[in-house]
């Protein structure tokens, strides 16, 4: 950072210091008050060029330090945007692992939120409800037979062994 300016330029730090006029006890008339307007004869002189070139270094650093409060600004706004973007990028790494180590459908990632933990514990959750349960099982009966497979061979048509199963 510049190092500050200093507002006196080189020949007006040489001056001695302008003191401040002493109070003064109020008078009975107005006449000592005319004089208190006056400049003392001791104190010393400072040109209009010099006040001028005095206002306007001050004016040039309040410029550079308005510069630099709004470039520290800006630097703490984009560092607040990089912080937030981090974050969800985080989340959406977390909830990707989520998905993939539960092996659950991409459709369900809006009902992960939260820390990594509650992420995990949600997945978890949303696992367990998705996997279908022994008891779930269809009653539906499965085919014995797929086309194109013939299956077992058939035993040889036997009139008289029926026969004799019927008679017993």
């Amino acid at each position: 950072m510049p190092e500050p300016i200093d507002p006196k330029p080189a020949d007006e730090a040489q001056k001695p210091a302008e003191t401040p006029p002493a109070p003064e006890a109020k008078p009975a008339d107005k006449a000592p008050e005319k004089a208190a307007e006056k400049p003392a004869d001791d104190a010393p002189k400072v040109s209009e060029a010099d006040l001028a070139e005095l206002a306007q270094l001050r004016k040039e650093k309040q410029e550079r330090d308005d510069a630099d409060k709004s470039e520290a600004q800006k630097t703490a706004e984009r560092l607040q945007e990089l912080e937030e973007k981090s974050a969800k990028a985080e989340t959406a790494l977390h909830v990707e692992r989520a998905i993939r180590e539960h092996s659950l459908p991409d459709d369900l990632a809006e009902f992960l939120t939260g820390t990594e933990a509650e992420i995990k514990a949600k997945a978890k959750k949303l696992a367990d409800l998705t996997k279908p349960s022994d008891a779930g099982k269809s009653s539906r009966p499965k085919p014995a037979l797929k086309p194109g497979h013939g299956g077992e061979p058939a035993a040889a048509f036997d009139a008289a062994a029926i026969a004799k199963r019927a008679r017993r």
